[in-house]
Order: C-alpha cells, then structure tokens, then sequence
C-alpha cells in the first residue's frame, strides 16, 4: 500500500500544517498498521475501510483542518475517505 495525505485549511503562520507534525503523525500512526495482519486492526479491510480507519485516527492527531487519505493498492488502485 502507499497512502497520501492531502490537508486544507486556513494559511496560519504561512502554512496550513506543519509538515514536520504532519510526518510524524502519519508515520507514529502507520506503525501501528505495519507488519500486522490487518483483519485484526479492521473488520474488513478493504482499501476503502483502511483509509476510513486512518483518516479517523489522523484526525485527533492534527489541528484542525480537512483532510483527505488516499491509500493506494497498484498503479491506477486506490480509495479515498475525506472529512
């Protein structure tokens, strides 16, 4: 899988987020997704259900502001959640 983050909002201090915190986030958050069998992190992991899982949990981990995750499955494969 590969997963893209996009996040908009108001330009607070020149930027939306900081990427650093927007880094770390993520990758603090895919640890926890990393090297496990996802159908005991998810009911049913799908592409659509994963990226419905870590935009929610990326979600208290950032200030406010819309985001978007895309997880991609192949070339030309992938889902997305928004909120």
């Amino acid at each position: 899988y590969r997963i893209e983050v996009t996040v908009e909002g108001p330009v607070v201090n020149g930027m939306v987020v900081d990427f650093d915190l927007l880094k770390t986030s993520l990758r603090d958050l895919l640890k926890g997704y990393d090297h496990k069998d996802l159908n005991t992190l998810i009911p049913y992991p799908s592409c659509e259900n994963i990226a419905t899982d870590l935009l929610a949990n990326l979600k208290g981990r950032l200030p406010a502001g819309r985001l978007t995750v895309r997880v991609w499955e192949g070339e030309g494969k992938w889902a997305e959640a928004e909120g």
